[in-house]
């Protein structure tokens, strides 16, 4: 099965048109859901997906993010980790784009006392 990352991209629209040309556009190789936002900005996320340097799509797209402008875009990759240390990448301007990640712990046991756990 592999290693396996969650991933939000955001741009400006004018940056959409430059990144329908990278490979981790195409959505039968790389599946995501797009969002237009209020403000226009787009916001592709991916779930689930391997993101490995030996993949073409991954150097490429890492490449043309460090050719934008950073407020034009935001990147942020979210790894499995070890349960101790997490695997977070976090590119471009995640401010501007309403974006970020959020950690937390959950009771999923309604029968654990939650002072205890």
């Amino acid at each position: 099965m592999g290693y396996r990352s969650d991933i939000v991209i955001c741009m400006t629209p004018e940056k959409e048109y430059e990144f329908k040309f990278l490979g981790i556009s195409n959505a039968e190789e790389w599946p995501y859901s797009r969002e237009v936002q209020p403000d226009s900005t787009i916001r592709y996320t991916y779930r689930g997906v391997k993101w490995y340097q030996s993949y073409p799509e991954v150097p490429e797209a890492e490449k043309w993010f460090s050719t934008i402008p950073e407020n034009t875009y935001c990147f942020i990759r979210v790894g499995e980790g070890d349960g101790y240390e997490s695997d977070i990448e976090m590119l471009g301007d995640e401010e501007r784009f309403g974006v970020g990640v959020s950690m937390f712990a959950e009771i999923i046991d309604e029968n654990l006392d939650p002072l205890f756990v």
